[in-house]
């Protein structure tokens, strides 16, 4: 959970489970959908939830949600992905709008997803400067991005274990 940059909203990822319906149109997200919780502080209610998702391709398993001035980025950790979203326009379109817990594009005009170099699984970032740290829990790599305008553009992989060896028991190896 992190705050918008006017402080005025909060930012939740979560997993919206359908498991109240039938699970009739699996491609549509009608079992679990990866959503983005808008909630108003200052009156203490859910604005909205916006799904990540996108037809024929889910935002599986949101992780991790940062902001800068302009740009809120969201680690989707099921994919190895990072999105970034627009955040003014973004919360512009969000005035007046009804439920969107089903709308899969309403998303997509403020939104880029960018697939990871190395980082696998990831679970933080962290946004500093002109920069964007992605830490990658399976691959125990960091990918290091420069950010412009909202546009991420990949400098370099930190390999937390380069030169290490690992000694992994063989009961743990199975």
């Amino acid at each position: 959970i992190t705050t918008s940059s006017n402080g005025n909203y909060a930012y939740a990822t979560h997993v919206l489970a359908r498991y109240a319906i039938p699970p009739t149109k699996i491609e549509q997200g009608w079992i679990n959908s990866n959503g983005l919780a808008i909630i108003d502080i200052k009156n203490q209610r859910l604005v909205n939830t916006v799904l990540m998702d996108h037809m024929g391709q889910g935002a599986a398993n949101l992780w991790s949600v940062d902001v800068t001035e302009n740009t809120i980025y969201i680690t989707a950790a099921g994919v190895h992905e990072i999105i970034t979203l627009d955040e003014q326009p973004f919360l512009a379109a969000l005035e007046g709008q009804d439920e969107l817990t089903y709308s899969l594009t309403f998303a997509a005009p403020f939104q880029k997803r960018v697939r990871l170099h190395s980082a696998r699984g990831p679970r933080s970032s962290a946004v500093r400067g002109k920069k964007v740290f992605v830490a990658g829990y399976f691959s125990d790599k960091i990918d290091v991005y420069n950010m412009d305008a909202g546009t991420l553009s990949f400098a370099r992989t930190i390999d937390l274990l380069e030169g290490k060896e690992i000694n992994t028991p063989l009961a743990r190896v199975g």
